[in-house]
């Protein structure tokens, strides 16, 4: 099922996260942990969804001391665009490349994000969109086709996810790989439970 939208009621006061946030953390961190995939050496894609964004905010907000609901649903709403529609995936990309000795410089990697791919079996390759061209963080949104979307629905739980590749393709750093089982397991729980394959089959 898709992740839906994040309202006020759902996130707990100040007070009451200061209580449980032992545990949603350890929730969250445990959940991450199949949404996680590097790419090569310095690249790390984390798929995000309901409770990945949920528990971001939360620590945001408890970070901030904010409690006026104004206040807190302008960070919803900047928190909105990680959220998976269920036709397509969202991540947060992560590069990191640590300091260079000597005068040896970084690769330009500008435009990084739009360059990462993911492809299920046969189906075109589907190039991220991005937030930034520059950012070492970026935020980036895979739109799945319909067709792509209720064919990997259909799979068996035992399916390995061995035709879910992901894939980065720049001037200065390219590299793919299959996605883990689980990991291709918690993305399909973001899809629409409903899509089903063109023509009606």
């Amino acid at each position: 099922m898709a992740s839906g939208q994040i309202t006020v009621g759902e996130l707990y006061s100040l007070e009451e996260y200061s209580q449980r946030r032992g545990a949603f953390r350890e929730k969250a961190i445990e959940h991450q942990k199949n949404r996680r995939v590097t790419l090569g050496e310095h690249l790390l894609i984390c798929f995000e969804d309901k409770l990945t964004v949920r528990y971001q905010l939360q620590e945001v907000l408890r970070a901030a001391r904010v409690f006026e609901r104004s206040r807190i649903e302008s960070e919803i709403a900047a928190y909105a665009a990680l959220l998976p529609t269920g036709r397509d995936f969202k991540a947060t990309m992560m590069l990191q490349i640590p300091m260079q000795a000597g005068n040896r410089q970084s690769p330009d990697l500008t435009g990084l994000g739009e360059c990462i791919w993911m492809q299920y079996k046969e189906y075109p390759r589907v190039f991220a969109t991005s937030d930034s061209s520059q950012s070492a963080i970026q935020w980036l949104s895979f739109e799945m086709t319909r067709d792509a979307c209720a064919n990997m629905q259909m799979n068996k739980p035992e399916d390995d996810g061995s035709r879910l590749t992901l894939g980065v393709e720049h001037p200065h750093y390219c590299y793919e790989q299959t996605l883990p089982a689980v990991v291709f397991r918690s993305l399909v729980a973001d899809l629409e439970s409903d899509v089903q394959l063109e023509g009606g089959y």
